[in-house]
């Protein structure tokens, strides 16, 4: 939870506000712009654990953006409202514009601009060259989420030529994992795996997640998952406490719910630990074995802990929507209280949606945000937004579920294309065996022949 002031944190407990909001775009060599509500019609802004998006609508009635050109510039959303102290903002983590449009309708005149994360840049950048490891290598999982995000020359130029990105370890980042465990030969970088896919498979072992945060650093923490301790509270009607409007609770079976960590075939020493999520496992259960060049027992059992840690957080158990709250953040601890329906939901924040909307004719002006704890399953979102008894969707509600189904459709084509590209690779003989070959476990079922100089597909 970003820090708010006194005044800001009263007044967005109440219902009584007035909503304010501003986008700074920034570039190196360019004027500085900045928009509030008389010229942003509208912002869309979801952010998840791996991706951050906005879609900012700002009016063009008066043609003064058809000559601008936004491509690359920074964009720094701001929430907040007019309080006791005057205007009062919280900004969010700066995001890049990526696509630029312009629509011209009946009476209509306006500037669309698609923004992403730090994130999404990161998923964005390739490797240019393979790197490998020995099973003597030293480089812990903190060395190695440092190297990919600093780029340059480290891990054999793999990343070189991309910026560097700030990392910042918060206090009490260290879960006994990050900077201890070494992956050693079982971490290597392939030619065009993005960072944002090593630094998601480095933090896979440990407990510690990312956020980019307003400084624009990707900040490492291990969040609070248990307790009785939040970030923050929402509670239906009553006086004083941050309320909500809608929420769909959900109980989820976890799956996997038995993580075995134990050392490759071959290791000597050989050691073995495991950790289950005691009531899904109890129930049936669903078992998967991750094999790594260990040091220890102990150190089979905490990476066991964090994959299972990880998997429970990951299943949605509640999705809501809220006034909003501008200082809300991913990660988060939070707890709701439904005194309509007599129950509560605690979890972490994995998904956060923020909504503006200046109201056309004599729709009502939207300022508010959809939450989830863990990761957002469509059937809660859907539920979530049947908040008529007759069950229809608004125009609007039916657009953000395309949307969302689009973005996915989306991820998946990206990643079957990257699939056949491999393929292709190896099918039409692109890919050069090197003299020295590595492999960790090269099983045959029956004898194996290579000829000298021979294509392997002919």
């Amino acid at each position: 939870m970003r820090n708010l002031s006194a005044t800001l944190t009263a007044a967005q407990k109440t219902l009584s506000y007035t909503p304010i909001w501003k986008v700074v775009f920034t570039r190196s060599g360019q004027a500085t712009k900045t928009y509030t509500g008389t010229r942003v019609l509208g912002i869309t802004h979801t952010e998840t654990p791996s991706s951050s998006k906005a879609e900012i609508i700002l009016h063009n009635a008066d043609g003064a953006l058809t000559a601008l050109d936004f491509e690359h510039y920074q964009a720094v959303i701001s929430y907040g409202m007019t309080t006791s102290g005057g205007d009062e903002y919280s900004a969010t983590a700066p995001l890049r514009v990526r696509v630029q449009e312009f629509h011209s309708g009946m009476g209509i005149l306006r500037c669309i601009l698609r923004s992403i994360s730090i994130l999404d840049q990161l998923a964005e950048d390739k490797s240019l060259k393979d790197y490998t490891q020995e099973a003597d290598d030293t480089n812990t999982i903190k060395t190695l989420i440092d190297a990919v995000a600093a780029g340059g020359s480290g891990l054999n130029g793999a990343y070189a030529g991309y910026d560097a990105v700030t990392i910042t370890y918060d206090a009490g980042y260290d879960d006994g994992i990050i900077n201890s465990f070494i992956p050693a030969d079982y971490f290597a970088i392939s030619t065009n795996e993005s960072r944002l896919d090593k630094i998601d498979e480095l933090l896979g072992y440990t407990s510690c997640k990312r956020r980019v945060e307003a400084d624009g650093a990707i900040h490492i923490f291990d969040p609070t998952t248990t307790g009785t301790t939040y970030d923050y509270e929402y509670k239906f009607n009553v006086a004083g406490d941050h309320t909500f409007w809608n929420k769909t609770i959900r109980l989820r079976f976890v799956n996997p719910n038995k993580e075995i960590v134990e050392s490759g075939e071959g290791h000597e020493p050989f050691y073995r630990s495991s950790a289950t999520s005691a009531t899904s496992y109890a129930l049936a259960p669903k078992v998967h074995t991750t094999k790594r060049r260990l040091a220890s027992d102990i150190e089979a059992g905490a990476i066991a802990g964090a994959k299972i840690e990880t998997y429970e957080l990951d299943d949605e158990r509640g999705f809501a929507t809220v006034p909003m709250n501008v200082g809300q953040e991913l990660w988060d601890y939070v707890k709701v209280t439904d005194s309509r329906q007599g129950d509560t939901r605690v979890g972490n924040i994995q998904y956060l949606q923020r909504n503006v909307k200046i109201p056309l004719g004599s729709e009502g002006m939207t300022f508010n945000m959809t939450l989830s704890f863990g990761k957002v399953a469509p059937e809660s979102m859907l539920a979530n937004m049947l908040t008529t008894g007759d069950g229809r969707l608004s125009n609007a509600q039916i657009l953000d579920m395309i949307t969302a189904l689009d973005t996915n459709i989306e991820n998946n084509r990206n990643a079957l294309n990257e699939l056949i590209t491999i393929w292709n690779s190896f099918k039409l003989g692109e890919v050069t065996i090197p003299t020295t070959f590595v492999a960790r476990r090269l099983k045959v079922t029956h004898r194996l022949q290579i000829p000298v100089g021979k294509d392997m597909f002919d």
